[in-house]
């Protein structure tokens, strides 16, 4: 009995680490040795993924770049606001695009690499634990809310561009949350197993 209990929690150790190492995204593809291939559209080459965490820290530099330009946003820099928060917003995608090019140079190249299997994108976000899933839905709520509410907060300054990136970044946030309600019904659904 204590060497059956001791294989299952092997074989959840085994799950886990697998499962740490599953990617999905828009250019991540599986080869013929069942690794994952980060897909270059503009180089139509191919490079394995060897370091997941890395990787998926530059997976998000859009959203990072996003994130500082809608905090760059709030501030009032007078008619100044809109270009200040494009800008910062460029910067950093393009400081993050450079690093994450670098890290690409790391990686095993596959030339003219042929994409075929994708996983699905789901995936990445199920194998989230469920606390984490209900706590993302409700963040993006409240911030959906808040960043509608934010051009009206001030009334003295409430100009017409603001008020229509504010409801489409808040809109944006609201089908993220369903996104992630619908992860964790996939979750739940095919009984997926917690990453992190």
């Amino acid at each position: 009995m204590a060497k059956k209990e001791l294989s299952k929690k092997e074989q959840l150790k085994q799950n886990r680490k697998k499962l740490a190492e599953e990617l999905s995204g828009m250019h991540i593809y599986k080869d013929n040795h069942n690794r994952y291939v980060y897909y270059d559209i503009f180089t139509k080459n191919g490079y394995v993924i060897s370091n997941v965490p890395s990787y998926r820290n530059y997976a998000n530099r859009f959203i990072l770049a996003a994130v500082v330009g809608i905090l760059v946003y709030t501030f009032d820099f007078g008619k100044w606001t809109l270009p200040f928060a494009l800008g910062a917003a460029l910067l950093v995608w393009a400081v993050m695009e450079y690093k994450f090019r670098a890290f690409l140079r790391h990686q095993t190249l596959i030339m003219s690499f042929q994409p075929k299997e994708r996983p699905p994108r789901i995936l990445t976000a199920a194998s989230s634990e469920g606390k984490k899933i209900v706590l993302k839905i409700v963040l993006y709520i409240v911030f959906a809310g808040l960043i509608i509410a934010l051009p009206f907060a001030d009334k003295s300054n409430t100009d017409t561009t603001r008020v229509v990136i504010c409801v489409a970044i808040g809109i944006i946030a609201l089908g993220m949350a369903c996104y992630q309600g619908y992860a964790l019904s996939y979750k739940k659904k095919h009984n997926i197993e917690d990453r992190y």
